[in-house]
């Protein structure tokens, strides 16, 4: 699997952030949550998870930023935040 970062060193996700139709309402502070480094996957793998364990996951497609050693925006991806 080829990846910008292969070892991260933690992985943060905040979720509650927007307003819609259909969405919770936002409380005062957004949720920041963690997620596992082992969590990542490279260009062309396949995402799957047992729906049975964990029946309450949205496949939602979002924006990630990627924050490099000098806390500067190293890059951008694309990633599932669904819970």
């Amino acid at each position: 699997m080829r990846i910008a970062v292969e070892k991260p060193g933690a992985i943060y996700t905040v979720g509650l952030n927007y307003d819609g139709p259909g969405a919770a309402p936002r409380p005062d502070r957004p949720l920041i949550f963690g997620k596992a480094a082992s969590s990542i996957a490279g260009p062309g793998d396949v995402l799957t998870w047992d729906r049975e364990l964990t029946p309450n996951v949205d496949a939602e497609c979002e924006l990630g930023v990627v924050v490099g050693p000098d806390s500067t925006a190293f890059g951008y991806t694309i990633i599932n935040g669904g819970t």
